[in-house]
């Protein structure tokens, strides 16, 4: 007769760990993906601003289109167009094509006003800069 040791707990970990990583992106805001090609990206923040680098292999920056709308909202958008594969059999075919849809809920401290892009080498490279903070005016008041 065999015994086997059960673990109740085991993969109750990693869903604990999945529920915190669902929780924080909650926490930095709203993305959303949609299409075929779905471009992975990178969000770093410094005391001066945000930056966006979203990977974009195989794509001129005429085809892609970023806009931000009054409510805080970036949209990035393209398509990742197939090569002329009429001719050819195929024998693998690994790379996904297709249009996409990026968009990312800004932070209230980011200054849309302040916004540059940049691409080199498939990599689409967002800056954006950080409102300056409001300084509370004080007005001195003489006693009579």
């Amino acid at each position: 007769m065999a015994y086997f040791r059960i673990n109740p707990t085991s993969g109750f970990e990693g869903l604990v760990k999945q529920m915190q990583q669902f929780a924080n992106e909650i926490e930095k805001g709203v993305t959303v993906e949609t299409g075929g090609f779905k471009p992975k990206a990178d969000i770093y923040e410094n005391e001066k601003g945000f930056a966006v680098v979203i990977e974009l292999p195989g794509i001129s920056k005429n085809e892609v289109s970023i806009k931000v709308n009054e409510e805080r909202t970036m949209f990035i958008t393209g398509e990742k167009k197939k090569t002329d594969l009429e001719s050819k059999t195929i024998i693998r075919n690994e790379r996904v094509y297709g249009e996409f849809k990026r968009t990312f809920q800004l932070p209230e401290e980011a200054d849309i006003e302040k916004i540059t892009a940049e691409f080199n080498h498939g990599l689409l490279t967002l800056t954006i800069g950080k409102k300056e903070p409001v300084v509370p005016k004080e007005i001195e008041i003489a006693v009579n």
